[in-house]
């Protein structure tokens, strides 16, 4: 079912979609698709229309940098230090390009780190403290400040990583892990199945969100955020560090 939800906000990604187009697609009955579309549209992923539906706008507009920057900056801050201290010496690490996951790099004291990373950002932080760091080049996407395209993701799946620090757009028991763009949800994808050890690094605000490309279950994840909010259930997570000023609790 829940690969029924995915497929069907990718239906609406563009445009309105019809109860029968779903109908044909799915080979369900339509009372099926209408029961998934009023759960959809209660977990906010989807909003009704007359006739079919559409895509809840809200959940899959993606801020610039900029902006991404101003929100909950302590809280990334909390998070970035507490996931720095994950780093031994000699490690070879994974990190996203996500205005959480750059704050990595200026808390990291293991030695000979080799920083491997797509983000703009993350690589003029590495460039400051005088890490090693390597790209894999690509396409500029201007918006988020991240170097990618088909061939970068296969050039990253050639590594391994000793362990890897992965943004999220969204966290949601339906959708799981998001991203707000395809090509970038592959790369997330494809450097968790190529690390030793991995976590997602989110703040609250992100939890019962859900932007356009799924990259990861949330069954067993690692995950690091700053408090935790009621209406979701942590146990499907491997680990849950709870980031705050006033200390660290893992579940």
């Amino acid at each position: 079912m829940k690969k029924r939800y995915q497929k069907i906000m990718e239906m609406c990604r563009d445009r309105m979609v019809t109860v029968e187009e779903m109908v044909e697609v799915f080979r369900v009955s339509p009372s099926t698709i209408r029961r998934d579309l009023v759960t959809m549209e209660e977990q906010g992923m989807i909003t009704r229309v007359y006739g079919g539906a559409k895509i809840n706008t809200q959940q899959i507009i993606e801020p610039n940098m900029y902006a991404k920057e101003l929100s909950n900056a302590q809280e990334k801050e909390n998070i970035a230090r507490y996931a720095a201290s994950l780093v031994s010496d000699g490690d070879i690490v994974y990190i996203d390009g996500g205005t959480t996951t750059s704050k990595i790099i200026k808390y990291i004291t293991a030695k000979n780190v080799l920083i491997v990373t797509q983000g703009l950002n993350c690589i003029e932080l590495a460039k400051q403290k005088g890490m090693s760091c390597y790209c894999a080049a690509g396409y500029l996407k201007a918006r988020t400040d991240v170097l990618i395209s088909n061939e970068t993701i296969e050039r990253i799946g050639e590594l391994t990583f000793n362990i890897s620090f992965v943004a999220a757009n969204g966290c949601h028991p339906m959708a799981g892990f998001t991203s707000s763009e395809e090509m970038e949800s592959n790369l997330k994808a494809t450097v968790l199945k190529k690390s030793l050890k991995s976590y997602i690094c989110l703040d609250s605000s992100k939890f019962n969100k859900i932007t356009m490309s799924k990259f990861a279950s949330l069954i067993g994840a690692n995950v690091i955020t700053d408090v935790l909010v009621d209406n979701f259930d942590y146990s499907i997570f491997s680990s849950t560090a709870s980031v705050s000023n006033d200390g660290i609790k893992i579940y």
